[in-house]
């Protein structure tokens, strides 16, 4: 059984990195799917505040059958938490 990568997300661990932005482009042309957002390097208080500010920078619409592709990510992950 095959499994298909339905899109990936680049992640900034390091703020001071160099040629960011090259590293991203290059590993886009070589994943065969969708880059679907770069994470900054984050910091806040809490692992939720994290996910929301996160989940800012994601575009959904890049991974059609994505179960969140058609309603707000914030709202998703709010209702996860209850």
């Amino acid at each position: 059984m095959l499994l298909r990568l339905a899109g990936w997300v680049a992640n900034t661990i390091d703020a001071d990195i160099l040629k960011g932005a090259a590293t991203v482009n290059a590993m886009a042309g070589r994943i065969e799917a969708p880059l679907v957002g770069w994470v900054p390097r984050l910091s806040a208080a809490d692992s939720t505040e994290l996910a929301t500010v996160a989940l800012r920078h994601l575009d959904l619409q890049a991974c059609p059958r994505h179960p969140l592709r058609h309603t707000s990510a914030t709202q998703s992950l709010n209702a996860k938490e209850e």
